[in-house]
């Protein structure tokens, strides 16, 4: 098989009389066809071709980021998990549950006036708030109001925690109410 036919270049092949010159002259314009090994690269050019060989990860790229947003999906997911279960434990338990959301109710009011220290109030919803109307304290109250109640400094609270507002701060003598009662 002669040369010309295996790469099928559009090559002008030099003729005969040119003194044996067997040498292929580029055609302008014409797409070259080039022999295995050779490089399309400029003479002088540092780059060789890449190798397909490259590594499993490396060459999928999409692979890793894949990967890392699976393990990242999955983190998160553990840790909700985790965290509602921590929650749901802490609201089964009667005791817990008030004490902490007596603890978050007093840390939002300490901002706006001073509580009484050294005891834990008791922790009350209003949930109907058409059957305390008759009492004085109760009069702006609505439902969902929160009232702390401190029986040893005889203090009540009534805040409100959807505007985080103290509706009213009211001195309450429990010793009175039990020697009415006897």
């Amino acid at each position: 098989m002669e040369q010309r036919s295996r790469f099928r270049a559009n090559f002008n092949r030099a003729k005969p009389s040119d003194a044996g010159q067997s040498t292929p002259v580029h055609t302008p314009g014409a797409d070259v066809v080039s022999p295995p090994g050779a490089t399309n690269q400029p003479a002088g050019s540092d780059k060789s071709p890449k190798s397909k060989k490259v590594g499993f990860f490396f060459g999928r790229k999409w692979l890793l980021v894949v990967i890392a947003i699976v393990v990242v999906a999955f983190g998160a997911i553990t840790y909700k998990y985790i965290d509602t279960k921590n929650q749901l434990n802490t609201a089964k338990n009667p005791e817990t549950a008030g004490k902490t959301e007596a603890e978050k109710i007093t840390n939002q009011i300490k901002s706006a006036i001073e509580l009484p220290t050294g005891e834990t109030p008791t922790l009350a919803t209003v949930n109907d708030v058409s059957k305390l109307k008759a009492q004085a304290f109760f009069k702006n109250a609505q439902n969902g109001d929160k009232v702390l109640v401190y029986t040893k400094a005889g203090v009540a609270v009534l805040y409100r925690p959807t505007t985080k507002k103290v509706i009213i701060y009211s001195f309450v003598n429990a010793g009175d109410n039990q020697q009415q009662q006897q």
